[in-house]
């Protein structure tokens, strides 16, 4: 599934799979969303078009699938498994697994001086996605879970340090 530029050139998308093991359906998805910290209405739009893709799998007619879905989309399943470069660093189930993030809405050195500090929950309440979780009702990913965030942000370190990025870019740090 293609998205990206003009959904033409394939540098975002998903490759999305599933199986049925006894009698519950499975959906794995893996994205290459859009990067970058003001592209979150990017990132938004590529996981509504890729979680409302009406016709990813052929119809499964002798299986019951959620809310009366006929399993031709990915939310007729019983359980999604999300992962991939979301730009986006989690683990929810349903979304489990992702490695990359939507970002913190603070300036960075607000976000160093509170990583220092270990105010974790203060970053985690203007944390881009759990923003969405929580505001966006249309937000496509709205009824995942996600397991607690105990650690620091772990984006985007030096190479080989613990130190966070002290390139040009200067990147804010996130999960």
């Amino acid at each position: 599934m293609v998205r990206g530029i003009g959904g033409i050139y394939g540098n975002k998308g998903a490759i999305v799979a599933r199986m049925i093991v006894d009698d519950t359906s499975l959906c794995f998805i893996n994205v290459h969303l859009a990067a970058g910290q003001s592209a979150k209405a990017a990132r938004n739009a590529d996981l509504a078009g890729i979680m409302e893709d009406k016709a990813i799998f052929p119809e499964h007619a002798f299986l019951p699938f959620v809310q009366g879905g006929d399993g031709t989309g990915i939310m007729d399943h019983e359980m999604v498994i999300l992962n991939g470069d979301l730009n986006v660093s989690r683990v929810l189930p349903n979304l489990v697994g992702t490695d990359e993030q939507y970002r913190i809405d603070q300036r960075r050195e607000n976000v160093l001086s509170n990583v220092q500090a270990g105010e974790l929950d203060y970053l985690l309440e203007h944390d881009q996605l759990r923003k969405e979780m929580r505001t966006n009702h249309a937000f496509r990913l709205r009824s995942f879970e996600e397991a607690p965030i105990t650690f620091a942000p772990t984006y985007k370190y030096n190479s080989g340090t613990n130190d966070y990025d002290s390139s040009e870019k200067r990147r804010i740090p996130a999960w």
